[in-house]
Formats: C-alpha cells, sequence, structure tokens
C-alpha cells in the first residue's frame, strides 16, 4: 500500500474486518485516521471493527467523532442508536434514532429497530414508573371523593396528611428506582457478536466502501 494513502488503509481495514481478521483491521484502521484523522468513513467502519471485537463504549466513541465532524451523517447517528441499545440506554438509543429519521426517513431497518429498543426500554422499566402519573392522580381522586363524601375539618386533615405521606412514598420509590436502575443488556435474537439487542443492519458495497449500506446483514451500518 502506498503508505500515505489513507484510503487504502482504511480499504484493507474493512476486508480484513469482513474476513474475521478484527485486530489486524483495527491497526489498519489506526494507519488511515492517523493519516487523515477527519476521514468519516474511516471513523464509521473503525465502529464497526470495534463492535465485532466486543469494546462497546470504543464503538460508541468513535461514532460521536463522526457526528462531531458531520452531525447531519444518517449512518454515524444509526450506529450511534444502535450501540446505546446494546449498551441498554433505550432513551438515548430512542433519541438517536429520532435523529436518523429527522436527516433521512426512509433510512433502511430503522423503524424496525426503533420498535425493538422501545420493547427493551417498556421490558426494563418497572410498572411503578411508567404508571406514576396515573397512580398519583388515582390517589388524587381519592382525596377528592373523601373531602366531599367526608366534610368535618378532622377527616379532611387525616385523609390529606395520608394522600401527601403516598404520594410522597410514591415519588421517593420513583426516583430511586431511576437512579438505582442500571441498564440491562439482553439478547433479542441472540446476536453471537454482542450481547445486546439485535438490531439490523446493512452491508456495505466492496471496496470502496459504499456511504449508503444495501440491506442484509445484522449489526452497525458500514
Amino acid at each position: 500500500l502506498e503508505p500515505a494513502y489513507y484510503e487504502a488503509w482504511n480499504a484493507k481495514a474493512d476486508a480484513l474486518n469482513r474476513n474475521g481478521n478484527y485486530s489486524e483491521a483495527l491497526d489498519s484502521s489506526n494507519r488511515s485516521l492517523a493519516l487523515n484523522p477527519s476521514f468519516v468513513q474511516g471513523w464509521i467502519n473503525r465502529g464497526y471493527i470495534l463492535y465485532n471485537l466486543g469494546r462497546y463504549d470504543e464503538e460508541l466513541a468513535a461514532y460521536n467523532h463522526v457526528i462531531e465532524i458531520d452531525p447531519r451523517n444518517a449512518t454515524a447517528w444509526f450506529n450511534r442508536g444502535y450501540a446505546l441499545a446494546a449498551q441498554g440506554h433505550y432513551d438515548e438509543a430512542l433519541q438517536a434514532f429520532d435523529q436518523v429519521e429527522a436527516l433521512d426517513p426512509g433510512y433502511p431497518y430503522l423503524e424496525g429497530n426503533r420498535e425493538t429498543v422501545q420493547k427493551y426500554k417498556d421490558a426494563t422499566t418497572p410498572f411503578y414508573i411508567r404508571y406514576a402519573g396515573w397512580i398519583l392522580v388515582f390517589a388524587g381522586a381519592i382525596v377528592v371523593v373523601a373531602v366531599i363524601a367526608v366534610p368535618s375539618v378532622a377527616a379532611v386533615a387525616v385523609v390529606a396528611i395520608t394522600s401527601a405521606i403516598t404520594a410522597a412514598g410514591l415519588a421517593l420509590v420513583v426516583i430511586v428506582a431511576a437512579v438505582a436502575r442500571t441498564p440491562v443488556r439482553r439478547s433479542l435474537r441472540g446476536d453471537p457478536l454482542q450481547d445486546g439487542p439485535h438490531l439490523a443492519r446493512a452491508e456495505s458495497a466492496p471496496v470502496p466502501v459504499a456511504t449508503r449500506p444495501a440491506q442484509t446483514g445484522a449489526g452497525p451500518h458500514r
């Protein structure tokens, strides 16, 4: 390879990655990005290599770097959502997918991945957090009914104090649960590459790497 030809090093990294030589692929990716640190496609391919190596924090950092360089890169936003979902950060993943939709409403597999992430978010969110608002409304309705049905000052005071304590306890439970809840990483379809949701991706075209992938395969987009 021409030592200063960053695209050639990136193409080599892509080929090695496809063949399962992930460590060598990362070395070639390092060479490419050392020559051109602003090479967007190189960072996207690096993220995919890191995904295959199981280095998910670094994978996410690669996609974040692409977004710093090119905030309108839909592939980087899609892959960011993919990586966040794999780590159990479902709210942030959904926000990333919303950004993809804003940039490219027809992006491949967007809706299916969004539905998958929403499913996992719902499954890992305790019911008392999801329905806390309705529980508080119901408690307030009980207080109103009690005040109307039992108009004595003492009864009203007792009901109000009891309701306030109940509401405060419920709010405390919700806050503690929200703070203490750790991301849950589970497999949806037994993805052999990653202990997290198996979100569809697209394979890139042969070298040179395509900027918009075709619609096959599984994993982040290249």
